[in-house]
């Protein structure tokens, strides 16, 4: 058994299905406004306002159904102006988030809040905090009913969750406790067989259908040797046992490797990222690591991989920037042929030095759902590093078939 430590985890945009965009019924804008405004909530609270927008505009369009609804003659003016007023507040949180005023945003969100107060008590409190249930695989089919099953794949419906973010998610408390073990200690170049327990808190088994699938698995598993001299990005699958899955692993090193387990629970649709330690065969207690310096290119059979950060001033704790890695082939001509896996043109894993927070970046654009497609030379990125500290980012790439994993590392400063 190992210790288990819940860390901090960034990924890529927040995705979000269809009927979140355009709810089709009262309860549903309801519910999109409940999630939605809690997001908002949590993010001033952070005083991450690059983020705040993408979850206040999800209010625009629930607001729109709830302006459709007839109350009555008595209550349809006080409908009409509070609408008409909350959509005023919603674009003036916007303006002030993306111009950097948390206290403009916060005062101009608190007016939104009484006015959502007012049209809750236009409608049935049943209809107000109602759920909606949706299914992980088909997230647009959906119903107000609990405990019924996708008509599509007869997955069972969960209560829908809009994650607060998808560049960084804050640590809070696990809902998850998970170990992983070898038959043997770790041995450089010998394949082992890598088992992993996963289970809810009370110790009930997690199974794969409680898991929300992400990049082509419900379970990653990254692991990082003590040096860093080695990387690697693993999907492990159920195994026979209830909450066991496996993988196999072949080390390059026969020293100790860090486990990063990363998971997203239906019941919080947040990205969770658990810590634990495999041994190796050689010891460490004469390891001699030498002080990293910031290196922003990288060569790998031939292709240079140069890190950028577009704009002024250096990389700061608590703000997002804009990052880059441009791809050149041995000729030393622009690569446009990076290829997709994992629904994604590149993966980028980022670890703070001391192993206590983790960040995970995809290209933006989305997801990439053709194998035909293609894209570089350049590759671009939201980056939102937590704390001050240096970073290393391991970068995969798939070119001619073959996964390269260029490295850089980034300081963050204050």
């Amino acid at each position: 058994m190992f210790a288990v430590l819940l860390c901090g985890s960034a990924s890529g945009d927040v995705l979000v299905p269809a009927r979140v965009l355009n709810p089709t019924s009262i309860e549903e804008a309801w519910n999109v406004l409940r999630l939605a405004t809690a997001n908002v909530e949590r993010l001033l609270e952070e005083e991450r306002l690059d983020e705040v927008t993408s979850q206040i505009v999800l209010c625009s369009p629930a607001i729109r159904v709830l302006a459709q609804q007839g109350v009555g003659l008595e209550k349809q003016a006080e409908m009409d102006q509070t609408t008409a007023d909350t959509f005023t507040r919603i674009n003036l949180v916007a303006r002030e988030s993306m111009a950097g005023n948390l206290v403009g945003a916060e005062n101009v969100y608190g007016e939104m809040k009484k006015g959502l107060q007012r049209l809750e008590g236009l409608f049935e409190e049943s209809v107000v905090k109602g759920e909606v249930y949706a299914c992980v695989e088909h997230p647009d089919s959906v119903t107000h009913t609990a405990g019924t099953k996708c008509d599509q794949c007869a997955r069972l419906r969960t209560a829908r969750r809009i994650p607060y973010s998808g560049l960084y998610v804050k640590p809070g408390q696990p809902t998850l406790k998970w170990s992983v073990s070898a038959a043997t200690a770790l041995e450089a170049a010998k394949p082992v067989k890598l088992r992993l327990k996963l289970s809810q808190m009370d110790g009930a088994p997690v199974s794969a259908g409680d898991l929300v699938p992400t990049h082509g698995s419900v379970v990653h598993l990254m692991l990082v040797e003590e040096r860093g001299d080695d990387f690697q990005h693993l999907l492990p699958v159920a195994g026979v046992e209830p909450g066991e899955f496996v993988v196999d692993f072949t080390p390059r090193s026969g020293r100790g490797y860090s486990a990063w387990l990363g998971v997203v629970p239906v019941t919080t649709g947040l990205q969770e990222y658990l810590k634990a330690k495999l041994e190796g065969k050689v010891g460490t207690e004469s390891l001699e690591k030498g002080e990293p310096v910031d290196a922003t290119l990288a060569v790998v059979e031939g292709y240079r991989f140069q890190l950028s950060f577009p704009g002024i001033g250096k990389v700061r704790a608590g703000q997002t920037r804009m990052m880059r890695i441009q791809v050149l082939n041995p000729e030393g001509q622009p690569e446009t042929q990076l290829e997709p896996f994992r629904m994604a043109f590149a993966h980028v894993a980022g670890f703070y030095e001391g192993g206590e927070t983790i960040l995970e970046l995809h290209p933006q654009g989305g997801d990439v759902m053709r194998d035909d497609l293609r894209s570089g030379p350049s590759l671009a990125f939201k980056y939102y590093p937590p704390k001050v500290g240096r970073v290393r980012l391991f970068t995969e790439v798939k070119l001619g078939g073959r996964i390269l994993t260029p490295s850089f590392w980034v300081t963050v400063e204050e």
